[in-house]
């Protein structure tokens, strides 16, 4: 059953996560959202409620943070885990938003299409930038 109050977006961002017994992992995101996000991080076994100090790079056109933030893990599965935000700066929130609204943005701007898809075939038009 999903628990999730923010809708969460497909993106790929490079995470560093520091877990405690294992150290620093990196790995790559699959989907984010104000609340949290999932992380491919391969055969990596995190225990659930575990607390991890994460970072990742956050780049828009008018500005670049690398954002730290320290998440529970609430789920995992072969490939990774999902996390839930425990601490989120404030700044850190503002470009997290402004990173997903303007994703939202690009994925509404022609209308009638449904993302990933064209006229012309199944070209994906909704490629998230990440600059």
């Amino acid at each position: 059953m999903e628990h999730r109050c923010a809708v969460r977006k497909p993106m790929a961002l490079d995470v560093t996560l520091n877990y405690r017994g294992l150290g620093l992992i990196s790995g790559k995101t699959q989907d984010v959202g104000l609340g949290g996000m999932f992380i491919n991080v391969g055969r990596v076994q995190l225990a659930i409620n575990a607390l991890v100090d994460i970072t990742f790079p956050v780049k828009c056109p008018t500005k670049s943070m690398q954002c730290k933030a320290k998440a529970l893990v609430v789920h995992h599965r072969a490939d990774g885990v999902g996390l839930m935000f425990s601490e989120l700066d404030t700044d850190v929130r503002q470009m997290l938003r402004r990173v997903l609204n303007e994703q939202a943005d690009t994925t509404m701007a022609r209308p009638g299409l449904v993302p990933g898809e064209s006229r012309q075939g199944n070209r994906n038009l909704t490629q998230i930038k990440v600059r």
